[in-house]
């Protein structure tokens, strides 16, 4: 961009071989002063970081990426598996999955997280993750799409915790090249502490009757064993207690 009143402007722009250069000029008179350095190889990206979610977000993903590569290509890589086999899962249902698959043991105690929408401000959100970190205290599996802004604020605690195990539910199918976890998963995956799974093979247009569908599955894996359903509403937390005596998370306290 051009520059005026003396002041220093930078253009990044396209330069010879495809390489990216920089253009520093100084404007305000009959002369300007140009010029040009190279700054990014090619086939890089380069980001204006406009805030502090973006930043942190950026530093994750410098920080996973060679644990990301080694996941991806090294030894112990992640491999997609299919189909998934376990009580948990209906027969007949075609499942595919990256990560811990002992996570689906039956024995194990496990939570199905559904937080609505509707739950919104911080107060609300820290009683869910209050909640959830209790759960994990007493060796319970989350379960969830970690979709809304409740489950998205517990899967941060989740990721976090190096004690905590969870089973993120995916709306659409796995890819079997080259899998790409999120940089949120990357450490998790690579401990055992989290499975990653999805139904078919079909891509899904996410939306309202798929949010409702990926609900049902999460219930329905969660209370095929050691299991209880959470459907936190505006209102506050509702159980399915269909093992609430269980005494890692006795009935008192799922109300």
């Amino acid at each position: 961009g051009s520059g005026s009143g003396g002041a220093r402007c930078v253009t990044a722009h396209k330069g010879s071989g495809g390489a990216r250069c920089v253009t520093a000029h100084k404007s305000g008179g009959a002369r300007c002063a140009t010029a040009h350095k190279r700054v990014w190889r090619l086939g890089y990206h380069d980001h204006l970081c406009l805030s502090r979610e973006f930043i942190e977000a950026t530093e994750r993903y410098i920080a996973y990426n060679p644990l990301k590569w080694a996941l991806m290509h090294g030894a112990g890589a992640l491999h997609v598996q299919e189909p998934l086999v376990s009580p948990r899962l209906a027969l007949g249902e075609y499942w595919k999955g990256v990560g811990n698959l002992a996570l689906l043991d039956p024995a194990r105690p496990m939570v199905a997280l559904r937080v609505s929408m509707k739950v919104l401000g911080a107060e609300a959100i820290s009683a869910v993750v209050g909640k959830m970190e209790r759960a994990v205290d007493k060796g319970y599996v989350i379960v969830s799409g970690f979709i809304s802004q409740g489950e998205r604020a517990v899967l941060d605690m989740l990721s976090r915790r190096r004690d905590a195990r969870f089973v993120r539910m995916r709306p659409s199918c796995i890819p079997n090249a080259r899998f790409r976890p999120e940089s949120r998963y990357v450490a998790p995956l690579a401990e055992g502490r989290c499975l990653e799974m999805a139904k078919g093979n079909d891509e899904t247009v996410f939306g309202r009757a798929a949010c409702l569908d990926l609900n049902d599955e999460i219930v329905k894996i969660a209370t095929a064993g050691e299991g209880l359903a959470l459907h936190w509403r505006a209102d506050g937390p509702h159980f399915s207690p269909l093992r609430a005596k269980n005494p890692a998370f006795p009935e008192k306290e799922a109300k």
